[in-house]
């Protein structure tokens, strides 16, 4: 015959596996090293900051064209 479990310890133990995995999931570190993703350095954000102003400033000097 099988081993007996209390059900209200297996669900309270189930509760606070499922809560831990949530807690790790919220935390930005954890999840960076999860999904191997790295910061970008200073001057890669500088470079797209730049990059997405030319663009804008292009978008709207052909807005202004095609409005004349």
């Amino acid at each position: 015959m099988g081993k007996v479990i209390d059900l209200n310890k297996y669900r309270k133990k189930k509760q606070e596996v499922n809560k831990d995995e949530f807690r790790r999931s919220l935390d930005n570190e954890e999840v960076k090293r999860r999904y191997k993703i790295k910061e970008p350095t200073l001057d890669e954000r500088m470079n797209k900051i730049s990059e997405r102003i030319k663009r804008i400033n292009s978008l709207m000097k052909e807005l202004e064209e095609t409005n004349k």
